[in-house]
């Protein structure tokens, strides 16, 4: 019996091409107070699926993505879109603002710039009618060291023109949830 019910699951699996477990995941909760909670994907985590930042600034939509991968850098990308023109940005003066406590439950706070910098540009076209920039930003600090981390865009790093006079910061938070994953062939 036990070997008919994993064998029907294993096919419907493969015919079907999906897969949906519970599982536990560590990521940074975004701060609903920063800008409106935004899925990054439309497949995977159910309960912690609203993991990025938006905001709009006049014309300007910004999201803000950190990634969590317990042992590596903190990784966060920035995506940056508009419809008629590229918007001007200097990646490499956003700031980083990391929380950690020490194993003596002291709390630290220290300021990182990015050690390393990847970025995409995407013109206008008929599925995507707007010009996209992604800039990769990644950190010289564990992201499984951080509780929690605040990234803050300057006011000069990003040309908003009279849409902006303050700096725009976006704050996260390391979180373990109870979450329900699923993936398919269509996602």
């Amino acid at each position: 019996m036990n070997r008919f019910l994993i064998s029907s699951v294993l096919l419907l699996t493969m015919l079907l091409g999906c897969v949906a477990y519970p599982t536990t995941r560590s990521y940074f909760e975004p701060n609903s107070e920063d800008g409106v909670l935004t899925a990054t994907s439309g497949c995977g985590y159910h309960t912690t699926k609203l993991d990025s930042l938006v905001r709009e600034i006049g014309d300007i939509s910004i999201q803000v993505i950190p990634e969590y991968l317990e042992a590596d850098n903190l990784k966060v990308t920035i995506f940056i879109k508009r419809e008629n023109d590229y918007v001007s940005f200097e990646p490499e003066s956003v700031v980083l603002d990391a929380k950690s406590v020490t194993t003596s439950g002291d709390e630290n706070q220290t300021q990182l710039k990015a050690s390393d910098i990847t970025s995409s540009l995407q013109v206008p076209t008929k599925s995507t009618p707007y010009y996209g920039q992604w800039y990769v930003l990644t950190f010289p600090v564990a992201a499984d060291e951080l509780n929690g981390i605040s990234i803050t865009l300057s006011v000069e790093s990003l040309a908003l023109g009279e849409n902006s006079t303050n700096d725009l910061v976006f704050r996260f938070t390391k979180i373990a949830k109870q979450d329900f994953y699923y993936n398919s062939i269509n996602c």
